[in-house]
């Protein structure tokens, strides 16, 4: 992502017309959005992740090498060699390798079913394994590690999150904002272990066994670790150039190596001390290093490590030094967690805020340009009140030029309001021109004030689609099963000069037997694709809640087939207990998609294993249906 941020600026400010530009990368895919890579199964196509597609680095002048690996880094003769063999010459050399996951040393870390979560290539792995797995264990309950059990928990594994520390992202919340984000994380039926420690793992018949330093053994199917990163040094290192301690290569304020040809920005890097995790100190890297390649004066002084998300479903945002020293104030609410951190003089220098907050923008800006607050203010907060009232929140169209609203890209609001004079007339728009909102998301429903859209459509951009399709088609298909039960099978007709009879000969002809029974058989074929589509790349397109929807809808088109079919009759022997299957089946089936349709309403540990219950039970009732129709069929053309 950095290396992209930087080809960006540096196409912006016309340097590529002055100078070539080669990246070497050793993954096979174009940059891409590692920030959205939960949403990766929700895409169209995996190529929605992608920052830009190869054509731009084309139009660019650009030189792209993918799945390369640089092994070596001579800075005598300036230049690189490959894992291919192949050497590069540069006047300047930016390293932008990132980092690795760090993995703990615990004995048994290297068996099968154990996976890191990083990269595309891993969370298809993590899959491919999720799909045949019923029990899952995330080490680590930092960012990563509540993004992976999230991932686990949408494929319906019962997942179980490792933290070594007392509460759930304990570099960015305190125990008590930890304490509400966990509260969130039962409600959807995960469970957590707080100061526990993998010691071993040992692979059985039974699955993983799990031993930790304290505490009761767990087995399961599967292991996520995310227990953080380390930055990727080992090419600088080998080329002599300084690294830090604790890992990441020492870099000065022009963003230069102890080589004032060789820079690194990104996670790679380590600037006074510090490695930054997150894309956006690597995305002002990135931008001040490419004025400095369009010769313009321009120094990187650190960054602010602030950062809005959305984990599991939660709003999680830190500002500023939220975990300083200075004065508290708090508002504890349910399922919500508001936290302030006031200097000598008031002014605002940290703020944490767990849970939906409409003024969470606004503290965002506060935090950032030291805003100074009242004693009234100060004690609304702590009842639960606006912190800014009307007139002062008049909404991010009242910021000053200067206030940033984007905190990922630094995007300012006087850079939105020339985009809008220029001509842009929605949130897409705007996201193209300045970049605003393009990476994690959270200041959408702010970009949608400045086009006069409303704001709600995007609070939650990544809710799951579909909802009306499982809602009519669960109902339905729950109809349509109660009338066979409870209905009696439609009478024969009285006279062959009724219309009823005409009717009558659908499900007692036939032909039209063979048309309606076949296209029952094909429409449960299609409604099979659900499963396809999980297991086979290719048809991995389109958002998910679509096709589940799909997939329910399918099902209701089989039972009206089955009922034009039979004429609503049950039959007997062979065909009673083909129709007994059929019908469990797309009765459990409904059930299951009303589960999963009201799940936001109704959650926790449950409710989960309810739904996980259903679909499961529904997969038990297909098992038998493929066999007693094959017998159906057998019986009706040879006997």
């Amino acid at each position: 992502m950095v290396s992209w941020r930087l080809c960006q600026k540096l196409v912006e400010l016309g340097v590529h017309e002055e100078r070539e530009i080669l990246i070497i990368g050793e993954e096979r895919q174009l940059a891409y959005d590692r920030v959205n890579l939960t949403k990766y199964f929700d895409l169209k196509s995996p190529d929605e992740l992608l920052l830009s597609e190869a054509a731009w680095y084309a139009e660019h002048g650009i030189r792209l090498l993918t799945s390369r690996r640089v092994v070596k880094l001579d800075r005598v003769s300036r230049t690189v060699l490959d894992d291919a063999g192949q050497l590069y010459n540069f006047s300047d050399c930016v390293l932008a390798t990132g980092s690795r996951p760090y993995v703990p040393r615990i004995e048994g870390v290297d068996a099968k079913n154990i996976f890191v979560y990083r990269t595309i290539d891993d969370i298809e792995a993590i899959r491919e394994a999720a799909l045949i797995s019923k029990r899952g264990l995330v080490l680590g309950g930092g960012l990563l590690g509540l993004e992976a059990a999230d991932v686990l928990n949408d494929f319906d594994v019962e997942t179980t999150v490792v933290q070594s520390a007392n509460s759930l992202m304990s570099r960015q919340l305190n125990e008590d904002g930890g304490s509400c984000l966990l509260g969130a994380v039962a409600k959807l039926g995960m469970r957590v272990r707080l100061k526990a420690s993998a010691e071993r793992i040992t692979p059985s018949d039974a699955g993983l066994e799990v031993s930790f330093r304290k505490g009761e053994p767990m087995t399961v199917d599967m292991i996520v670790i995310a227990t953080g990163i380390q930055a990727r040094d080992e090419l600088a290192k080998d080329a002599g150039l300084a690294t830090a301690a604790r890992g990441g290569i020492i870099i000065n304020d022009k963003l230069q190596t102890e080589d004032p040809h060789v820079y690194a920005i990104g996670e790679c890097a380590s600037h006074r001390g510090k490695v930054y995790g997150l894309v956006s100190p690597g995305y002002e890297m990135a931008d001040v290093l490419a004025r400095r390649f369009a010769r313009k004066k321009a120094k990187y002084a650190g960054s602010d490590e602030s950062c809005r998300l959305k984990l599991l479903g939660v709003e999680v945002s830190v500002f500023g030094d939220y975990m300083q020293d200075g004065s508290y104030h708090v508002f504890r609410g349910e399922g919500s967690y508001r936290s302030l951190v006031l200097d000598r003089k008031n002014r605002m220098i940290g703020a944490t805020v767990v849970g939906p907050w409409q003024q969470t923008a606004d503290v965002e800006r506060g935090v950032r340009e030291n805003l100074k607050l009242s004693k009234k203010q100060i004690a609304d907060f702590e009842r639960g009140e606006d912190l800014f009232d009307s007139d002062t929140q008049d909404g991010v169209l009242a910021w000053p030029d200067h206030s940033v609203v984007c905190n990922c890209t630094n995007t300012s609001c006087g850079q939105l309001k020339q985009a809008v004079c220029s001509g842009c007339n929605s949130v897409e728009q705007l996201g193209e021109k300045t970049g605003a909102g393009s990476v994690c998301g959270s200041c959408l429903p702010e970009l949608a004030k400045f086009v006069g859209a409303s704001s709600a459509e995007f609070v939650d951009a990544a809710s799951s689609k579909g909802k009306w399709g499982l809602w009519i088609g669960s109902v339905s298909a729950l109809l349509v099963v109660l009338t066979f039960l409870y209905v009696q099978p439609l009478p024969a007709p009285t006279s062959v000069q009724s219309a009823y009879y005409e009717l009558s000969r659908v499900w007692t002809d036939s032909f039209t037997k063979q048309v309606t029974g076949f296209t029952v058989a094909g429409l449960s074929l299609l409604a099979l694709l659900l499963s396809a589509r999980k297991r086979i790349r290719f048809l991995n397109v389109g958002n998910y809640g679509f096709w589940r929807a799909a997939h329910t809808l399918l099902g209701v088109g089989t039972l009206v087939g089955v009922a034009l079919h039979t004429g609503v009759n049950i039959g007997d022997n062979l065909n009673r207990w083909l129709l007994i299957c059929f019908l469990g089946m797309n009765l459990l089936g409904g059930l299951a998609a009303i589960s999963v349709a009201t799940e936001k309403r109704f959650n926790g540990p449950r409710a989960g294993r309810l739904r996980r219950f259903l679909a499961q039970a529904h997969i038990l009732f297909f098992a038998p249906y493929p066999v007693l129709l094959g017998f159906h069929i057998a019986k009706v053309y040879l006997y």
